[in-house]
């Protein structure tokens, strides 16, 4: 990265920009399958900035990425590129914090939110597939 011009202040380094310059490769979650549409999320890039700094990407965006790309999703794939988006701009937000835990690891004391969380949000889409 070039050095910002003199009386500027260059940009702040992100979590793990400091941790690629230590030679640390922080663990990531394994993955089952659907690696390809993280590679997908981070060609298109996965926040854009808004007024108000980072925020998940638009669906037109998405669409308009696909077009020039020449890919065709499913409508579960362009379902979950948005939701991943939405996930990866919130969790940017709450990563700015130093402690902040991994977000596939729970807090301490977090852990049967988390799980309640999971259950509301299946019993919700459960509702939604009636």
């Amino acid at each position: 990265m070039p050095d910002a011009p003199e009386g500027e202040k260059s940009p702040k380094k992100s979590r793990r920009e400091l941790l690629d310059g230590e030679g640390i490769d922080p663990e990531m979650p394994p993955l089952e399958w659907g690696e390809y549409l993280i590679g997908y999320l981070f060609e298109f890039g996965p926040t854009v900035f808004t007024g108000m700094g980072a925020g998940p990407v638009p669906p037109p965006n998405i669409e308009s990425w696909q077009r020039q790309t020449g890919l065709t999703l499913s409508p579960w794939e362009f379902k979950t590129l948005l939701r991943l988006t939405a996930e990866y701009s919130g969790e940017s937000a709450l990563a700015s914090k130093p402690d902040r835990p991994a977000p596939w690891q729970p807090e301490s004391g977090q852990q049967d939110r988390a799980l309640a969380t999971i259950d509301q949000r299946n019993a919700f889409r459960n509702l939604a597939n009636l």
